[in-house]
Formats: C-alpha cells, structure tokens, sequence
C-alpha cells in the first residue's frame, strides 16, 4: 500500500535528506543530510543571536520571533522524525500487511482517488511556499533603495557591503528558508497521508459491506445457508480489517502526539 499512499512522500523527503538511506549510498546520503541540517540548525541559531542582539526592541523583535518560532518548530519535529526510525519502519511494515490490500479494482480506485486528492493538497501548498519564497528572494532586490540587504532579519556571518560575502550569504538564506518550507510542509503531507490512509480504509470496507447481498424469501434452507456463511465470512474479514485500521491508527497516533502534531483526527471516509 505504501506505494500508492507515500510514493510522493517519500522521493520528497529523500531529497530534504529525512528518509531511510539505502545500503548503498548510506555513506553519501548520510553526508549529504547533514549539510541539509547544518543549513536548517544554523538558520535557527543565527535567528536566536540575532533575537538576543535586537531584544528590547518591540519591532524588531517581533518580526523576527515569527522566523525564531516556526523555524525552532520544525527543528524540533525534524529531530523526532530523525529519531524514530523503528517506529516508522513498523508503520510501514504493517502498511504493507495483507489486510490491506486492494482486492478489487474498486478499491484500487478508491485508494487512488485518495491518494491523489492529497497529491493535489500538497502540491498546492508547495507551489505556494515555492512563490512566497521567490517573493522574499525577490523584493530585497527591488526595493532596497540602492542599500544591500539580505532577505531576512537574522543575524549573519557576513558582510552584505562586501560582494562575495553578500552573494554567498544571499545564496544561503534563499536556500535555508525554501528546504525548511519544503521539510516542513513534506512532514505534515506525511501525517496527512497517514491518516487519510485510514480513511481510505474505511472505505474500503464501507465497499465491501455494501457487496453483501441479501438473502432471498424464494431461496431454497440449502441456498439460504449457503450465502449466509458467505455473508458472515464477509463481515469476520470486515472485522478484521477494522481492528488492523484502528492499530494502524493507533500508531499514527503515538507519532503525531510525539512530534507535536496538532490534527483534527475524526477519521472521515469523503472529503466535501
């Protein structure tokens, strides 16, 4: 099921450096999101410097706590992420379990249309974060009044009056606040998927119980008892598939509350 659910999730957040490395590549994946989160801890504690420089001073000070607070947020939920790594293996593993698989073509579609209806949420939010980045990148540029500034208020290890150091640190902080956007949005797609998942699977039994047909008056004791036990195979393996739905929910649960993941959780089948 992963496939259908976390394809998109996961080849996103590979490349933000957040997922399981192959044996292959461990070496330079491992590398490689360590530079990811040098930028993503060092934007955060050039934030924090720079909220102890300007305290004291209520503009400045609150213009920059809205970068101080996201930013430490997504520390924070990226450092759990990083963290649990069994757990998030026996999520998946059990994703993977029998129970769950599509065993008509209506479920294929049913899980399909899901999955992409959270495709469409999230590449609407991306595209979003990607312009709202392109805007900050921009309009220093444009409406600098001849004065070199860079895109955020934080404090930096450069000198903006000074050409490499200006367009290194420029570089920098355009990178940093688009791969903490898109970590941040990418780790909530995840749990978003996660629980829609659930409720995809509901719906799936919702099809199944639907296909039930009813005994008919005309049928012969033989007949009757015969699409009785059919029946009744029909609603044990619906049961079992909802005990299996309310652990994978379970677990969702536990990591969400872990990271700090505030949800409406109400597990609905359709979307309005």
């Amino acid at each position: 099921m992963t496939h259908i659910f976390l394809t998109r999730q996961k080849k996103a957040l590979t490349l933000l450096g957040h997922w399981f490395p192959t044996k292959k590549y461990r070496i330079l994946y491992l590398i490689y999101r360590c530079f990811l989160l040098f930028i993503q801890w060092s934007f955060l504690l050039f934030n924090i410097i720079y909220m102890r420089q300007v305290w004291g001073d209520l503009e400045e000070t609150s213009e920059g706590s809205y970068l101080l607070f996201t930013h430490a947020t997504l520390s924070l939920k990226s450092t759990i992420f990083l963290m649990s790594k069994n757990r998030w293996s026996n999520i998946l593993n059990f994703m993977e379990s029998d129970i769950f698989a599509a065993q008509t073509s209506v479920h294929e579609k049913i899980l399909s249309v899901d999955a992409m209806k959270m495709w469409s949420v999230y590449a609407f939010f991306i595209t979003s974060a990607t312009f709202n980045c392109i805007e900050w990148a921009v309009v220093p540029l444009l409406d600098n009044h001849g004065e070199r500034v860079f895109p955020f208020k934080i404090w930096m290890p450069a000198d903006p009056t000074k050409s490499p150091e200006y367009h290194i640190g420029y570089v920098y902080q355009v990178m940093a606040i688009y791969i903490n956007a898109a970590t941040f949005l990418t780790m909530d797609y995840l749990t978003a998927s996660l629980i829609m998942f659930a409720a995809t699977q509901l719906g799936i039994i919702e099809e199944k119980i639907k296909q039930i047909p009813a005994t008919p008056l005309s049928a012969t004791l033989e007949e009757k008892n015969k699409l009785i036990n059919q029946n009744n195979e029909i609603l044990n393996e619906c049961i079992q598939h909802h005990q299996a739905v309310i652990r994978a929910k379970s677990s969702e649960t536990r990591y969400t509350r872990a990271r700090g993941t505030s949800r409406t959780s109400g597990l609905r089948r359709r979307w309005p």
